[in-house]
């Protein structure tokens, strides 16, 4: 489950049920009929964007005070089993992972035009989990390898330079 970052809207998911989201004030559901499953969700920082990443790629839901309207999905995004899921705190990049298997890659997606920025590499496994710090500076990806790796956000988005490496 994921709280919106404004707190108004929870989110639930699973990979065999339909993504669930319900206002928090009024305890309903608001969820439209056409979203599906998920692997992985992401709210945009100003909690109007509803990322959703499964099997068949990532889509974008507008959040609007009458519920969640489609956006579309983001272009070429298919991959199997879209894991970890973040969007970027000034909310012009969905960073989506995989956890699918060996070699995995993160990847930088354009919320606005839907184009892949960046590909970022690392990890020899499966990457469940995307998170950026508090101060929006580092993003950090751990993978079923038992690597972190920490990515200093501004350098990722010139050349995507990996900072430093924790093994377990």
């Amino acid at each position: 489950m994921l709280f919106s970052p404004n707190s108004k809207l929870l989110a639930s998911y699973g990979i065999h049920t339909k993504t669930m989201v319900w206002d928090v004030t009024t305890q309903k559901e608001i969820t439209p009929q056409d979203i599906k499953q998920a692997t992985g969700i992401a709210f945009s920082p100003d909690s109007t964007i509803l990322v959703n990443g499964n099997h068949e790629g990532l889509v974008l839901w507008n959040i609007t005070s009458t519920g969640l309207q489609e956006l579309g999905p983001i272009n070429n995004s298919r991959r199997a089993f879209s894991k970890g899921l973040v969007v970027s705190p000034d909310g012009k990049t969905v960073i989506d992972s995989s956890a699918s298997g060996r070699n995995d890659v993160i990847r930088l997606w354009d919320i606005d035009s839907g184009l892949k920025l960046d590909t970022l590499s690392g990890h020899t496994w499966s990457i469940p989990s995307l998170i950026f710090s508090h101060d929006g500076k580092i993003l950090a990806s751990g993978s079923a390898d038992g690597t972190v790796l920490l990515w200093d956000w501004e350098t990722v988005l010139s050349n995507a330079r990996q900072t430093k490496e924790f093994d377990r």
